[in-house]
């Protein structure tokens, strides 16, 4: 879907495509094109027909990119940033990717899926002409920051799962425990991945203070970095922790282990005295066994009781030597 606002110095408005073309680019003010979700005709009417941007940055814009990054061109900066969203269902981080083309005239965002932070600053701009007089970079700095913001419940979502698998660990530390504890570790590893580029992008982007971004709107980019960098210490902490719930896990898992082993062990030792009794017993003739046909029951009951006693006693010995 293609959305066209356009700020005429005095106030903002919804325009149409055909508007669009009879006030661009002589018009004053600037224009925001946003492209939500777009299919492969609105991506070659806007990015390829209209503004013609490189081919290199319309082929960023309509596949996914999981990285950040930001490239200079001519006339304009591509800025691929992303926010995150949780997956309650199955305990998963996603991406949200949004491309940025900045211009001094006009903004281009598109988008895979709907944004609401996006749809939030649309809202704004219309209604708040305070965000328009100050210019495209205060909108995109507006865009990210909200994008920012998303990753504090996310992190929130995921300490609330660590502090759970935790107390799992510490109380009965079951057999799934161990996937949960992957799945955070997969899922802070995701938000690093995302993270450390971001403060990169953000950093890089405001080496263009004088030709795309005011004076006035870099202190709201320094502001992003300080939020970055402050999430960035937080994960670091979660990343930490979720290290040593694994090493809890696999250290609790170790000694279970060895006590069903100890236990094992145990039961062999006191099994093995009787496997050489009923051997030797067994290999006997039949009249060595009992002594006759007449005492055979008597002689079955006292090799059963013998058995008896010699595994009890390898028992005591076992118990006095604290094996046990």
């Amino acid at each position: 879907m293609i959305t066209i606002i356009y700020f005429d110095g005095i106030k903002s408005q919804n325009i149409s495509f055909e508007e669009f073309k009879q006030k661009f680019p002589n018009s004053q003010g600037f224009f925001w094109i946003d492209l939500s979700a777009p299919t492969d005709e609105e991506n070659n009417l806007i990015l390829k027909d209209t503004f013609k941007f490189h081919p290199l940055t319309i082929e960023d814009a309509i596949i996914f990119n999981d990285h950040p990054k930001i490239d200079e061109y001519d006339d304009y900066l591509f800025i691929a940033f992303h926010s995150l969203f949780y997956h309650d269902e199955d305990n998963r981080i996603a991406t949200w990717e949004i491309d940025f083309f900045v211009a001094k005239n006009f903004l281009v965002t598109t988008h895979l899926k709907p944004i609401p932070y996006v749809e939030e600053v649309k809202q704004e701009l219309l209604i708040k002409d305070q965000l328009a007089t100050k210019g495209i970079d205060f909108i995109v700095a507006r865009v990210m920051g909200l994008m920012i913001k998303s990753y504090i419940p996310v992190l929130k979502k995921v300490a609330k799962k660590l502090d759970e698998v935790e107390k799992e660990v510490l109380s009965k530390a079951e057999d799934d425990t161990i996937n949960d504890i992957y799945k955070i570790k997969r899922n802070l590893s995701l938000v690093r991945k995302i993270l450390m580029p971001q403060l990169e992008v953000i950093e890089e982007l405001m080496k263009y203070e004088n030709s795309y971004f005011s004076e006035d709107s870099i202190m709201y980019y320094n502001e992003i970095i300080n939020d970055l960098e402050q999430i960035k210490n937080t994960l670091n902490d979660y990343i930490e922790m979720s290290r040593d719930t694994l090493d809890a896990q696999l250290s609790i898992s170790s000694y279970k282990m060895n006590i069903v082993m100890k236990r094992l062990t145990v039961i062999m030792t006191i099994v093995m005295p009787l496997t050489f009794l009923t051997g030797v017993g067994g290999m006997s003739e039949y009249t060595m066994m009992t002594g006759g046909e007449d005492k055979w029951v008597w002689s079955y009951l006292g090799f059963g009781f013998s058995c008896i006693i010699v595994g009890y006693l390898t028992y005591l010995y076992l118990k006095k030597n604290k094996w046990v």
